[in-house]
């Protein structure tokens, strides 16, 4: 379901949303549906949502900080976000940081968009792209200093 706001003055009378003045196709939903998503959770279940268990690097990273707030974007069941984002956990943070892997990473940030007939803009998606590399390689170094603290304290008792 779409808003019902395209050249109207007033608001989206389901979701509250007001046009911004230019076309935009944008999938109506509560805030409820929105923390709903964002959480993993499915209100027509009220059970968890059927994904994957979640591994760790840029991917995951990234699809975090595009379903958190303000973005609200989250994977649906017919949409190659998690299967990407495994592809960029795979490929690593240097792959994801190259000119060619930063290419890929964009031609799939903007197809994504175009399908969900949301805005693309070049300069902010590499700057997610940037953060995600960075907060996967920050988790990792704490995951290597958890192990080391782990490896220390098991000999010992």
């Amino acid at each position: 379901m779409f808003c019902d706001v395209l050249g109207k003055q007033d608001a989206c009378e389901r979701c509250g949303f007001r046009h911004p003045g230019f076309p935009i196709r944008r999938v109506c939903r509560t805030r409820d549906e929105l923390d709903a998503e964002a959480s993993g959770y499915s209100l027509k279940d009220a059970g968890p949502a059927a994904t994957p268990e979640l591994s760790a690097g840029p991917g995951t990273e990234l699809k975090a900080l595009l379903a958190g707030w303000p973005f609200r974007i989250v994977a649906t069941a017919d949409c190659k976000c998690t299967s990407r984002a495994n592809y960029m956990d795979a490929k690593g943070c240097d792959w994801c940081e190259s000119p060619e892997g930063m290419a890929e990473i964009m031609a799939f940030l903007r197809e994504a968009a175009e399908e969900r007939g949301l805005p693309f803009l070049d300069v902010a998606a590499r700057l997610l792209v940037k953060r995600a590399i960075h907060n996967a390689r920050k988790a990792e170094a704490r995951r290597a200093k958890e192990a080391e603290q782990a490896a220390a304290e098991g000999p010992a008792a």
